[in-house]
């Protein structure tokens, strides 16, 4: 979302992810190569790990070409996943 939705540079995306140019590289090319094998009804699967639904990525793509700044961040954490870890205090 930061650098296709935002145009933001891969720079910016790595400093604000703090991480690598590389890295934001990888998961844009992982990201696009998802949408194009979801579009060909061929949709990736990993053990322990879950992808959005097809509702959820065409809602995602209406924002993204409505250029909807505010929508994209509330439709991401309507749907993200959470979790605790070592939430323990002593």
């Amino acid at each position: 979302m930061l650098k296709n939705v935002f145009d933001m540079s891969l720079e910016e995306t790595a400093d604000v992810r703090e991480t690598t140019v590389g890295a934001v590289k990888a998961a844009v090319h992982g990201g696009r190569a998802r949408l194009r094998d979801d579009e060909a009804g061929s949709i990736p699967t990993s053990p322990g790990r879950t992808f959005p639904s097809r509702a959820i990525v065409d809602q995602f793509a209406a924002c993204q070409q409505a250029r909807d700044k505010a929508g994209l961040p509330a439709l991401a954490l309507d749907n993200a996943p959470a979790e605790n870890v070592d939430c323990s205090y002593q």
